[in-house]
């Protein structure tokens, strides 16, 4: 098994300044003067792939906010 670290970014429109995972709740850091903020979710997963740390990962933290489920707008992996 390797280990990586997989990190998620998600954009969210103002007005969403909290969004929860199933490892809690995360601050959005406020970009206002372009009415948009930004959350960056990262883990060390252990896996047998760079694709099954990120379906362990997007599962783990997949993002909602109070209009529903966001998506993550980009994915990052890296062997640790």
């Amino acid at each position: 098994m390797t280990s990586y670290v997989v990190e998620g970014l998600v954009k969210v429109g103002a007005g969403r300044w909290v969004v929860w995972t199933a490892n809690g709740s995360y601050t959005v850091k406020d970009f206002g003067h372009i009415e948009e903020g930004m959350l960056s979710f990262t883990a060390s997963i252990d896996a047998d792939s760079e694709a099954a740390a990120i379906a362990e990962f997007v599962g783990t933290y997949f993002p909602m906010s109070d209009d529903g489920p966001e998506v993550f707008d980009e994915v990052l992996i890296r062997s640790s």
